[in-house]
């Protein structure tokens, strides 16, 4: 898929210190967009490469460059996540991100950007992303992880986020050019 070999590795990421959800989606499916262009997007040490499928979610493959970036280690040995992408009410062109893992779903910011698009992911364990999700209706902390029982309480403390973010926060992906 454009240009690029994936070499699979053996790989998996924990919720440990993140914004999640142990219920399950926040979102329903008929609120997916797809605001980022299929391709291979090229970080400072990761590679993601998206396709949107039919039901609108992104299948996600993300990996480490490997030799002259021609090629990747992919991580989640291979197998492409899916990834639902929802608008963040308020903020155009900034986005709700939501990956699932085995116990439960992963929330970050997306932002859409000139030539690939940018991702910030607040993290519990941060004194200061964990102040801007505290004292909502629907959050609870379990060891360094934020979870959020509603949609409401994530948009509410994702927008406090963005708003907060530093410049350095938002790791930038740009399209690979074929």
């Amino acid at each position: 898929m454009i240009g690029i070999r994936v070499v699979a590795v053996a790989g998996a990421l924990a919720l440990a210190g993140c914004w999640c959800s142990n219920i399950g989606t926040l979102y329903k499916p008929d609120a997916l967009v797809g605001p980022i262009s299929d391709g291979v997007y090229a970080g400072a040490s990761e590679i993601i490469v998206l396709k949107r499928v039919p039901d609108g979610r992104y299948a996600m493959l993300t990996g480490t460059p490997v030799g002259d970036g021609t090629k990747m280690a992919a991580s989640n040995g291979g197998n492409p996540e899916a990834l639902w992408i929802v608008p963040l009410p308020g903020r155009p062109g900034t986005f709700v991100g939501q990956l699932q893992r085995d116990n439960g779903m992963i929330y970050v910011a997306v932002r859409t950007e000139k030539d690939g698009f940018a991702v910030a992911r607040p993290r519990c364990e941060d004194a200061n992303d964990r102040k801007l999700a505290e004292g909502l209706a629907s959050i609870e902390r379990t060891l360094d992880n934020c979870v959020f029982a509603d949609r409401q309480s994530l948009e509410t403390a994702l927008t406090r986020f963005v708003a907060a973010a530093k410049p350095a926060r938002w790791t930038r992906y740009r399209l690979r050019k074929k």
